[in-house]
């Protein structure tokens, strides 16, 4: 089934292979703990944030990271690749599996994503940047074992 904003233009089907692989990477990273003392994480298995991941991937792929909020309130981060006519959101808030929309002005989506460098002072702080670090190289290792050669950022 070829779905309908691919098939009119709305996504390129360079964001789609983008998106593709992306989620692929994703889909078979290992959960990472960096603390298992840490509390606040109840059950999880996975101590891993959107910011994280969004912050490695661009480091393996043509896509920008955008930091800001989801929904006026949510602190988030998402992806844009080269072309800027789409957003994925591989960590989405609230939601259990990766996906890619339009970023045109007719996109409901667009008013939903809003940049900000709120939270810029987050980012280069130690433990984010160990934390980058370690979910750097475990998506590294992720990439080799599927046998995909990133993009240059």
């Amino acid at each position: 089934m070829e779905f309908y904003a691919p098939s009119k233009g709305k996504i390129l089907p360079v964001d789609m292979e983008t998106f593709t692989r992306v989620v692929a990477v994703i889909r078979e990273m290992p959960n990472i703990v960096f603390d298992s003392n840490e509390h606040g994480w109840g059950a999880c298995k996975n101590q891993v944030s959107c910011h994280l991941i969004c912050h490695a991937l661009a480091a393996y792929f043509e896509v920008s990271v955008y930091d800001g909020y989801f929904a006026t309130s949510h602190q988030h981060s998402w992806l844009i690749p080269l072309s800027r006519s789409s957003i994925i959101d591989v960590y989405p808030i609230a939601g259990a599996v990766p996906f890619i929309v339009a970023a045109d002005r007719a996109s409901p989506w667009v008013r939903l994503y809003r940049e900000s460098s709120d939270l810029q002072p987050n980012f280069v702080m130690s433990e984010f940047l160990d934390r980058l670090e370690k979910t750097k190289q475990v998506m590294s290792e992720t990439i080799k074992r599927l046998g995909f050669k990133p993009s240059p950022p």
